[in-house]
């Protein structure tokens, strides 16, 4: 049998980035997109790619997904900042409903003081643009530095127009409703319930300490 290279690709190929390799008997290739398809022996989130020097095939599979057919989806296993904290999201690209005493550029996870409001309301938010469509999978959240400003809880709108968002839904179809802050220096990680694809992430407060609200924020990806 000659040698070809034949991949199955339920996700974009860019997101593949772990190999776990499983040798079979040749007849597998029958499950091989390219042959005939009749399933995929990596499981539905996997990519079956075959070697037909070797008679074996190789299969990748999303680094947010584990299990012996990545079954489970697990957030906790991505740790790729979209870059809020280090400054790759530029200060003209966070935005924010309104500002007091410090704009909304100054919401960077572990930055001196924060985004602040007085006067809180839950028509407030506050706005990333990635500039290109993302794949996020977690958020996570401090209050400001510049005394008990934080957000007790707050929805996430996303999506690839500003004009044009829809909310995170919980199991049941309902605005999901993310625990936030306590404080205004710990740092409180929410995992999304599944990856969400989108250019802009808005966060819509719901519940803040006193009268006031402070934000600093970084999101998370598995992907480059």
């Amino acid at each position: 049998m000659g040698a070809f290279s034949t991949e199955f690709k339920p996700f974009q190929s860019d997101f593949l980035t772990s190999d776990t390799l499983a040798q079979y008997s040749p007849n597998y290739i029958l499950f091989c997109p390219g042959k005939i398809t009749v399933g995929n022996p990596c499981g539905e989130r996997g990519v079956c790619i075959w070697n037909g020097v070797t008679s074996s095939y190789t299969c990748r599979y999303l680094v947010e997904f584990r299990g012996n057919n990545c079954e489970t989806y697990d957030a906790n296993l991505c740790a790729r900042t979209v870059g809020m904290e280090d400054g790759r999201v530029e200060n003209g690209d966070i935005t924010a409903s309104r500002s007091s005493n410090y704009p909304s550029y100054r919401a960077r996870l572990h930055n001196s003081y924060g985004w602040e409001i007085y006067s809180a309301n839950i028509y407030d938010w506050l706005q990333m643009d990635l500039k290109k469509n993302t794949t996020v999978v977690a958020v996570a959240s401090q209050g400001s530095a510049g005394g008990s400003y934080y957000v007790r809880s707050y929805k996430i709108a996303y999506g690839f127009a500003p004009n044009a968002l829809q909310i995170i839904k919980d199991s049941n179809g309902e605005d999901l409703i993310f625990q936030g802050n306590s404080n205004h220096n710990t740092v409180v990680r929410n995992n999304f319930p599944s990856p969400v694809t989108a250019r802009y992430f808005r966060i819509l407060l719901q519940s803040w300490n006193g009268n006031y609200g402070g934000l600093r924020l970084e999101y998370y990806s598995c992907y480059p």
